[in-house]
């Protein structure tokens, strides 16, 4: 009875994750190549939304960091989408210049245009998601 139970609970859990929605793609830092969500199906994903000037984003920086220096190497995924916030956040040099002042290592998407923001349907910086290798939001 228990374990009928824990497998009618564990599909009943598959069945109502949504898929994460693909990144619209913009200017990448961190790599040469853009990230697309589909080509890492098979992989636990975190995507991670911040922009430079929140003060909550950067008091948990570090611990993002951490993150990815325990479970990159274990084969999880990082990305990282910065939706300003501020008119100084627009330009993608000041951009450029956090991510090496906070120790970003993984690849992150400019989203200006806030396209991400409003798939992903936020309202907070920061915001992180985890998706299982099925590419659902978990």
């Amino acid at each position: 009875m228990i374990s009928i139970t824990l497998t009618l609970l564990g599909q009943l859990a598959q069945s109502v994750a949504p898929t994460a929605p693909a990144l619209v793609q913009g200017e990448w830092i961190g790599t040469e190549k853009p990230v697309v969500l589909a080509d890492l199906k098979g992989s636990v994903t975190i995507v991670h939304f911040w922009t430079f000037a929140c003060s909550n984003c950067a008091a948990n920086m570090p611990r993002y960091n951490k993150w990815y220096e325990t479970y990159a190497p274990k084969g999880v995924k990082f990305i990282g989408v910065h939706t300003p916030e501020i008119a100084a956040e627009f330009n993608v040099d000041n951009v450029k210049k956090a991510v090496k002042r906070y120790g970003v290592k993984y690849p992150v998407v400019i989203d200006n245009d806030y396209q991400n923001w409003k798939a992903w349907k936020l309202e907070y910086w920061p915001t992180v998601f985890l998706l299982d290798k099925k590419g659902r939001v978990r």
